[in-house]
């Protein structure tokens, strides 16, 4: 009695996956930054109109990635207090797909060839050996997702 629960469903994921891709796996790892920062930000405006119109108090929960989700959300929103539960959740998505869990589902031939094209590169990495570009296309994952690590907010 007097609570109620909203379920966001995230970009990418159930009827807002985008044509042509199949299952819950991204296509591109820009993907994974527009899903949480999408997410994110209709976390934050659902709570600043659940807020608006009355309800309170509010808090958000997620599991896993929706826990890292719900981290930021609730690090980032200033005018009221959000309570907070997560599941599962890691500190950050760079240890997840660099070398845990989700790693396995990564094409790192693909983002290998993405290393290859950077202009900061010259033609001497063409005589890398292939290990050497799996350790640099990790290094980028990492490099990138760690906008993602939850340590790096504000209490």
């Amino acid at each position: 009695r007097g609570i109620a629960s909203a379920l966001l469903q995230s970009p990418f994921y159930g009827s807002r996956r985008p044509a042509g891709q199949r299952g819950p796996k991204l296509r591109h790892v820009s993907d994974l930054l527009a899903l949480g920062n999408a997410t994110i930000e209709e976390t934050l405006a659902l709570l600043r109109w659940l807020r608006a119109a009355g309800y309170w108090p509010l808090g958000v929960c997620g599991f896993s990635m929706g826990g890292v989700h719900a981290m930021m959300a609730a690090a980032c929103i200033r005018e009221f207090p959000v309570g907070l539960v997560t599941f599962c959740a890691p500190h950050s998505a760079a240890p997840v797909y660099a070398s845990g869990a989700l790693a396995l589902a990564c094409d790192w031939p693909a983002l290998q060839r993405g290393v290859l094209q950077e202009p900061a590169l010259n033609g001497s990495a063409l005589e890398r050996a292939e290990e050497d570009l799996r350790q640099l296309a990790q290094r980028r994952m990492l490099d990138l997702l760690s906008v993602t690590d939850v340590t790096r907010l504000p209490p």
